[in-house]
């Protein structure tokens, strides 16, 4: 999810990797294993994600939307679906 999510900002902004890199200071090695390898960021990455394309953390992880609704219930983060049956992570 954070792949995808990380991938979409990128759109928005209209930037590549190499321009991420630069502008929020992250080798592109790491960027890549993000994008690539299903990597997620350390805290440290994720606050300059956060500051860069100025969204919540909650956001980058998929635990918010874009409007701010969180996306988990009843103290059960929901990480994704299948079919439109919900995965929760317990």
């Amino acid at each position: 999810m954070f792949k995808e999510i990380l991938k979409d900002l990128m759109q928005e902004k209209q930037i590549n990797m190499s321009q991420l890199s630069k502008q929020a200071k992250i080798p592109i090695t790491t960027i890549s294993g993000w994008l690539n390898a299903d990597r997620l960021p350390d805290y440290n990455a994720l606050i300059k994600l956060r500051i860069y394309f100025n969204v919540t953390a909650d956001y980058l992880l998929g635990l918010e939307d874009e409007t701010g609704a969180k996306t988990y219930q009843s103290g059960k983060y929901v990480i994704g679906t299948i079919s439109g049956a919900k995965i929760d992570l317990h």
